[in-house]
């Protein structure tokens, strides 16, 4: 398999914080994926690859051109045919249907033919198709400027790719293009993503955590059942290490305890005067040696021991289980949304009715551009309704994609204080490590956490409100989650009690947050 890039001790530094040091590894021309917790910089490594930073330490050396797409996508552009750089024969074809015939624009027609036609293709291919190459891009839905973007990434044949979560905001449909694109795109990828479905189409799995980067030499399910070992072994060591530790402090307190008792014969045979001082001094000298011995052992091993321990711990806390309990919800089974002859402003034409009764689950499905959103923002009262009525029957939360909750201009502590005040800071604290935000990253401003870090800091701030929402809206949460946050995420949804709305185009997250009815726009 030919080499792409080679990089070589890399370290990065963000807010004189460490985020990861001593990186090293070869990219082949394959599909593979990079997965790790939020926050860890999975997207500052791409910008040191990608040559856009400049890293504390180490070098990257490309041996074939590359392509960089990151989350927010490339500047944007006024028409489709700009975006994807067809601009010139666009305008060429038009010069000559309106008769022009400077011998420059057949030239150049003839020149671009195969790269106008392969950007048709791939636009038709990502369900674009039906847009004139003319059209404004302002008009596109979040999905469709994905897929836009993407269809320019896969014009770059001869390219690398460096993909940064672009199955963000794609639709199941655009999902499933997206995976065919990357395995017939034989210059090699490597992909930031938490889809597990994407995943599992990959070659090579790269972990980037804590500890480094671990390279796995499969699909997700690969690295799965490779982590699932990894963690029962870590385990079994620890209790094995807690066996020994325990084993060598009850042989430090016998220690302790035959010295004691030696100490008190001694002492009464001294008393006693049955024995030359000059001999009880050398028993006591020659003890003393031997115990003192006896005692350094202990105290050697036990401190071995202890550090060990403490690094498998550490090690263990990497991959913990998080904590995160939705708030206490009696489902009533009451009504709590209604909506008669609804029609959406736009997106979706159709007229809906239904009714939503207390802990039922609803997943809002649907293409991209299809409402799904505006029918949330419609709901929450954002936006007047073309036609029909709605209303909702008790206290409603609702997380949009551009997470609002919290201010993100304070500290992720002061602003969960300043949601609910009747909480301790030392109290988020403490739900915060149970969310893998530890330490001084509690301090940092909510806004310049990772995406996944402001969505689980969100979600925590509603564990706690008072009185609890008994009507969750949630519009994409699962996007910016890592793997692990994202099973986490799954957990508490599905044993939310309350009435739950979701919008999200990961089946299998959908499929585990306990849905009982679909609602789909067309």
């Amino acid at each position: 398999m030919p080499v792409a890039c080679h990089f070589s001790r890399l370290s990065a530094v963000f807010n004189a914080t460490t985020l990861f040091s001593d990186i090293s590894g070869t990219l082949f021309t394959q599909p593979q994926g990079l997965v790790g917790p939020n926050g860890q910089g999975k997207s500052v490594l791409f910008t040191l690859l990608a040559q856009r930073a400049k890293p504390a330490e180490g070098y990257v050396r490309w041996e074939r051109a590359f392509y960089y797409l990151p989350q927010r996508g490339p500047a944007p552009a006024a028409t489709l045919a700009e975006a994807l750089g067809i601009s010139d024969i666009l305008r060429a074809q038009q010069r000559i249907d309106a008769g022009d015939t400077d011998p420059d624009l057949f030239t150049l027609l003839a020149d671009s033919w195969e790269r106008s036609a392969r950007a048709q293709r791939l636009l038709n291919d990502a369900g674009l198709g039906h847009l004139a190459l003319n059209s404004d891009c302002r008009c596109l839905s979040g999905g469709e400027q994905v897929r836009l973007a993407l269809c320019l990434a896969f014009m770059q044949r001869d390219a690398f790719l460096l993909l940064d979560e672009p199955d963000g905001h794609l639709d199941s449909a655009g999902r499933r293009w997206l995976a065919r694109q990357l395995l017939e795109h034989r210059a090699g990828s490597l992909v930031i993503s938490h889809d597990r479905t994407l995943l599992g189409q990959m070659n090579t799995i790269f972990e980037l955590t804590a500890g480094g980067l671990n390279e796995y030499g499969g699909n997700y399910e690969v690295y799965a059942t490779e982590q699932a070992r990894k963690q029962q072994a870590l385990q079994a060591h620890e209790v094995r290490l807690t066996s020994q530790l325990h084993k060598e402090k009850r042989e430090q307190q016998k220690s302790d305890a035959k010295r004691a008792k030696r100490q008190q014969q001694g002492e009464k045979l001294r008393r006693d005067g049955s024995q030359a001082t000059i001999l009880l001094d050398g028993k006591k000298e020659r003890a003393e040696g031997k115990m003192a011995g006896v005692a350094q052992r202990n105290a050697r091993v036990i401190c071995q021991l202890s550090a060990e321990r403490r690094q498998v711990s550490e090690q263990r806390q990497i991959k913990d289980a998080q904590m995160l309990k939705m708030p206490v919800v009696v489902p009533s089974g009451r009504l709590m949304v209604h909506a008669h002859r609804l029609q959406l402003p736009w997106g979706n034409a159709q007229a809906h009715s239904f009714d939503i009764y207390g802990g039922e689950h609803w997943h809002i499905a649907g293409c991209n551009g299809c409402g799904k959103s505006t029918l949330l923002r419609v709901l929450r009262g954002e936006l007047p309704p073309t036609a029909g009525e709605f209303s909702l029957h008790g206290r409603v939360c609702y997380l949009d994609q551009k997470l609002q909750l919290l201010d993100p201009a304070l500290s992720t502590t002061e602003a969960l204080c300043r949601y609910a005040p009747t909480v301790s800071a030392q109290t988020w604290r403490t739900h915060l490590g149970a969310l893998r935000i530890r330490g001084d990253r509690g301090l940092l401003p909510f806004g310049s956490l990772s995406g996944g870090e402001r969505l689980k800091v969100t979600l925590l701030a509603l564990t706690l409100a008072e009185p609890p929402p008994e009507i969750l809206i949630l519009d994409e949460p699962d996007n910016a989650l890592d793997l692990d946050s994202k099973q986490l995420l799954e957990r508490a949804l599905h044993d939310y009690r309350g009435t739950l709305l979701l919008v999200s185009h990961d089946e299998a997250f959908v499929g585990r947050c306990g849905i009982t009815h679909t609602l789909r726009l067309e």
